[in-house]
């Protein structure tokens, strides 16, 4: 009874400091459980839904038939589990914008399944189109309506059976900066619903071969298959190198370095915090305790008894996150993770690492209250007993210190006194500085990539898409129409001997003024005519440089090429190889346009005879301002977690100064010092050791920040860039904290009734 009755007065009496230690483990824990429910609920969700739609393990593309000799062979090859095949075309849809329509037909639904959101099953009997669930919902299409496919000249009108999503567009990497689902989908149709349409030609054409295997090793079986179909394919994917199955994982490692670097902070600097709390009330309560001991308490009880403290502290903190994490934060992210991805459900989760990793903040908080008590609870009584005397301390190096002023003197002595109390300052403001620092990184990053994109590399207002194989004399009437320029863009497949990589291949006109180009140090440059250059980030993909030779073909040919890079380029959103438009007509090619840009917009430009689909970039900006937004609720997150942490630390910090130094602080008084001037003091000591932790800070921030856009899809390229306007900021947040603080401590100060302190012992 007696000590619980003391457990409650010490509660009581240090009300703040214990706050302050069950918010910042409350805060490393919150952070944990929810981000890492999130990345954890959607590894789970998303590899359900490749589990359930048996998705494939390599994709084969081939630009000749894949013929049933062929396929027998494949299928029969013991590395094969299994194999089917179908066709894909690159179709539009009629409608006011006429979006683009990825057709494929199938004969089987076995490998990379449809998976059924509304409608019928798949049946290859059934007549009727299997459709991409997000681009009928934004595009207001339901079930039974009928829709038009085109193909160049061709019409294929079909009713809309079922709405579906498929694992292969988890991730769908548009034209667009963000996904606007109205403007591309995909859709299935059976051969049989095919064989029955003026699209079909006898005997039934496939070019895409999907695969499940029996092994690992993706280059055996790229040996085998590529003899099965007598060399004659284009790309062997496995999928590890499909992008959507890969700019999903890299995304997921991106939240899961998240939920590792920042709780860290929180839950050392709340330790520290444990450790300089502990020692003062365990300072402050010696003879007590050597009473204690006198009357029968052994030093086991004293333990349990202290012990209790960080228990009862962190085990609260630590419940109240597992419950609260998991239920909020998932949500901040799923609406903009919503504008990328897409899979069945957005469900959190919580595993067992949950438990083991609360055990262990209440294990750490025990033993290091246990650590911090341990000295005095272990003492003989009769020492105990003894009146405290402060630590010896030299003040010989601060005597020979004539010309300093009082202040930086008393400091000095202070912090000597005093080193884990300044530790923790400076390793506080380490963390504080570090957190924001890196928000103020990511939104200042955020809006040069924006910049880039918009404002310096894609000057165009609307973008064309033409119909594939359109002549050159509607290609022409197209460029007049609209003011516009032509642009060659096509898929590339891009290897090195580390890595392979399936991008874009842009060929440079100089007398296009709607694209730029701009080299590694974001400086404006033409491209160059006597070799290739790449993307800055498929460089880092590749491991290449400047001067190395890398093998590359356009996807659908056969032949490759090798090609010294002579360039390195920057561009945000689309990762490839950029060549001249002489350099490309050298290799042999024609230079067929494959859309066309205008600084022009009009409605009427979908009515001219061989355009697809049009996309102006004021919708597209749309877009990634709506994507931003939400990204923005993490940055500021991190924002107000930073100013917590700095108030938390820094009014703890001051709290226990003033509790350690008040007879000093009388003393002072009583000969004539100012309140102003004594709380001056503490304000130079406070901004000397912040301004240590701050400086230490910038360059972690930057690191936290890098370690996240390094786990960024391989198709985005943000460079990190911090102002000094953004440290500027963060210093003014900093000391305007400082001072809201000091001026809590001059209260304190001058409200200390001195009489009362000189009474104490």
């Amino acid at each position: 009874m007696i000590l619980l009755k003391k457990t409650l007065r010490d509660f009581k009496r240090n009300l703040f400091q214990f706050f302050s230690i069950f918010i910042l483990i409350f805060i490393s824990f919150y952070v944990y459980t929810g981000i890492s429910s999130e990345y954890l609920g959607i590894e789970k969700e998303v590899n359900k839904f490749y589990e359930d739609t048996n998705f494939l393990d390599s994709l084969v593309y081939t630009n000749t038939p894949i013929s049933e000799t062929n396929f027998d062979k494949i299928k029969n090859l013991t590395e094969i589990k299994e194999a089917s095949r179908r066709l894909y075309l690159k179709t539009t849809l009629e409608n006011d914008i006429n979006p683009d329509i990825d057709l494929y037909i199938i004969e089987e639904n076995t490998i990379s399944k449809m998976y059924l959101i509304e409608g019928i099953d798949y049946g290859n009997e059934i007549d009727g189109v299997y459709l991409d669930y997000r681009f009928a919902l934004a595009s207001n299409i339901k079930l039974g309506d009928i829709i038009t496919f085109c193909y160049q000249e061709i019409s294929l009108k079909k009713q809309v059976v079922a709405l579906i999503l498929s694992p292969e567009y988890v991730y769908r990497d548009n034209d667009s900066m963000t996904s606007n689902f109205a403007l591309k989908g995909y859709a299935f149709i059976s051969t049989n619903t095919f064989s029955k349409s003026n699209f079909f030609i006898s005997p039934m054409i496939y070019n895409q071969l999907l695969i499940k295997t029996n092994t690992n090793n993706f280059k055996e079986v790229e040996k085998k298959v590529g003899i099965a179909l007598d060399g004659k394919y284009t790309m062997f994917l496995e999928r590890e190198n499909l992008a959507s199955y890969k700019t999903m994982s890299l995304e997921i490692s991106q939240h899961k370095s998240l939920a590792l670097m920042l709780p860290p902070i929180f839950l050392i600097i709340s330790l520290l915090i444990v450790m300089t709390t502990m020692k003062r009330i365990i300072n402050k309560e010696k003879v007590g305790i050597a009473t204690l001991k006198a009357i029968g308490f052994r030093n086991k009880t004293l333990f349990i008894h202290y012990g209790i403290y960080g228990f009862l502290i962190s085990a609260i903190a630590v419940v109240l996150s597992y419950i609260l994490g998991p239920v909020t934060i998932p949500y901040l992210f799923y609406p903009s993770m919503s504008l990328f991805y897409t899979i069945p459900n957005w469900i959190p989760y919580r595993d067992n690492s949950f438990i083991f990793i609360a055990l262990t903040i209440i294990i750490l908080t025990i033993v290091t209250v246990l650590l911090s008590t341990r000295k005095i609870v272990m003492m003989p009584c009769v020492d105990g007993l003894k009146s405290f005397n402060s630590k010896k301390f030299s003040n010989k190096h601060l005597l020979s210190l004539n010309k300093v002023p009082f202040s930086i003197k008393w400091n000095l002595r202070d912090i000597r006194r005093n080193a884990l109390k300044t530790i923790m300052s400076i390793f506080g403001s380490i963390g504080t500085t570090g957190i924001l620092i890196c928000a103020l990184t990511f939104f200042t990053s955020m809006q040069a990539f924006k910049s880039l994109r918009y404002d310096k590399l894609y000057l165009y207002k609307t973008k064309i898409s033409i119909i594939d194989n359109l002549n050159s004399k509607k290609i022409d009437n197209i460029i007049s129409l609209t003011d516009g320029y032509a642009v060659i863009d096509k898929g590339v497949e891009v290897l090195s001997d580390t890595n392979k990589y399936v991008g874009n291949l842009r060929i440079s006109d100089p007398n296009n003024p709607l694209l730029s180009y701009v080299d590694s140090n974001f400086q404006p440059v033409q491209v160059s005519n006597s070799g290739i250059a790449i993307t800055y980030k498929l460089k880092s993909v590749l491991s290449v440089d400047i001067g190395d030779t890398i093998t590359w073909h356009i996807l659908g040919e056969e032949v490759f090429h090798q090609d010294k890079i002579v360039q390195i380029l920057r561009d945000p959103t689309s990762q490839g190889i950029i060549m001249s438009k002489e350099y490309f007509q050298s290799l042999g090619y024609e230079p067929t346009p494959s859309y066309v840009v205008s600084s022009l917009y009009s409605d009427s430009f979908t009515e001219i005879d061989g355009v697809q689909s049009i996309l102006k970039t004021s919708d597209d900006m749309k877009f990634f301002d709506d994507m931003l937004e939400s990204f923005n609720i993490l940055i500021y997150l991190l924002i107000i977690a930073s100013i917590a942490l700095s108030i938390i630390v820094l009014f703890n910090l001051g709290t226990l100064s003033y509790l350690e130094m008040f007879q000093d602080i009388a003393t002072l008084k009583t000969i004539g010092f100012q309140s102003s001037f004594i709380s001056n003091i503490i304000l130079i000591q406070n901004l000397f050791l912040s301004t240590i932790g701050f400086i230490l800070g910038i360059p972690v921030g930057l690191f936290i920040a890098e370690v996240s856009n390094s786990t960024m899809g391989e198709g985005f390229d943000m460079a990190i860039k911090l102002n000094f306007l953004d440290i500027v900021l963060a210093a003014g947040i900093f000391i305007l904290v400082i001072v809201i603080n000091n001026y809590s401590f001059y209260k304190k100060v001058k409200n200390l009734n001195m009489v009362e302190v000189q009474k104490m012992e």
